[in-house]
């Protein structure tokens, strides 16, 4: 798997964030663009040992379903989301 910061995320349709409590795993479940995606389709992220997820939900922007942009830090990982909400998850 390339590194976070290196996923062609850009435009990619965020269609459901699922929790398993008991394992401590998120999945997030996105479409990519072909146009940024040589691989475009159907896409899962898995995030494991999971501490903390904050999902807004206030589209200061607008709404969208779209990534605008992704960016990691110390197992804080960003998704701004192009409504102008950032998704953080924390996970080792």
């Amino acid at each position: 798997m390339p590194p976070f910061d290196s996923l062609p995320l850009h435009d990619a349709v965020l269609t459901a964030i699922e929790v398993d409590w008991a394992a401590g795993t998120c999945l997030l479940r996105l479409a990519t663009s072909a146009a940024v995606d040589p691989q475009a389709g159907s896409r899962e992220l898995r995030f494991d040992g999971i501490q903390r997820l904050e999902v807004p939900r206030t589209m200061p922007w607008g709404r969208s379903s779209q990534i605008n942009d992704t960016t990691s830090d110390g197992g804080v990982f960003c998704f701004e989301m192009q409504s102008g909400d950032t998704i953080k998850l924390t996970a080792t």
